[in-house]
């Protein structure tokens, strides 16, 4: 979700602009917003379901994960081979900024999904819980989600600055909700209407 997209649902409810949208190097209209706390990302995307009818939220875990490896296990969404400066934004100083979104094409992910290495940090739906695949095992559920009480959520993908070890699609990250990271932001999830899940969970 970029500066301009974020700031059209900011205008049409009246909700907190992150501060970083005020900041020359961080508010170019394409480059992700940052700044925002899981629960003003869930707010984006029960504003986007009500304004199109669609049935939008945070990817779960296990989404996000699927989009970056594949069904074959890759460690970064382009492959195996290690980040460089054409596949991914990362291991650059802090006061650079993020990228504008969709800056490096070859990086795309097995499913064409842009931006999933790198960049900025994203807010996933679920709960961090350090023992959730221990605790699925043997479980068949198509999208597994970690629901339980917890203020600290799950973020995905490595940052702008990261070293390349934070890039791996496995990498996972916990902050708390109401975290205001000048590193993270979040991307969308459309699902079929039928899931009856919407908004990326309850804040």
């Amino acid at each position: 979700v970029t500066n301009a997209q974020y700031g059209r649902f900011v205008e049409a409810t009246g909700h907190r602009a992150p501060e970083y949208m005020e900041q020359r190097r961080f508010s170019r209209p394409h480059q992700p917003v940052i700044g925002v706390t899981w629960h003003d990302a869930v707010a984006f995307c029960v504003w986007l379901g009500e304004a199109t009818g669609r049935n939008v939220g945070l990817p779960s875990e296990a989404q996000w994960e699927l989009a970056a490896r594949g069904t074959d296990g890759r460690r970064y969404p382009w492959g195996d081979a290690e980040p460089t400066a054409t596949l991914a934004d990362f291991g650059r100083e802090y006061s650079e900024g993020p990228a504008p979104v969709g800056t490096h094409p070859e990086g795309r992910g097995p499913y064409g999904h842009l931006d999933l290495a790198g960049n900025v940090w994203e807010w996933c739906q679920d709960v961090l819980d350090g023992k959730a695949y221990k605790k699925r095992a043997g479980d068949d559920s198509l999208d597994p989600v970690v629901t339980e009480d917890g203020g600290v959520r799950a973020r995905r993908g490595g940052a702008f600055f990261s070293p390349a070890l934070g890039l791996r699609a496995a990498f996972r990250y916990g902050v708390r909700a109401v975290n205001r990271s000048g590193s993270t932001g979040f991307r969308v999830c459309l699902r079929p209407a039928s899931t009856g899940v919407s908004g990326g969970g309850a804040p």
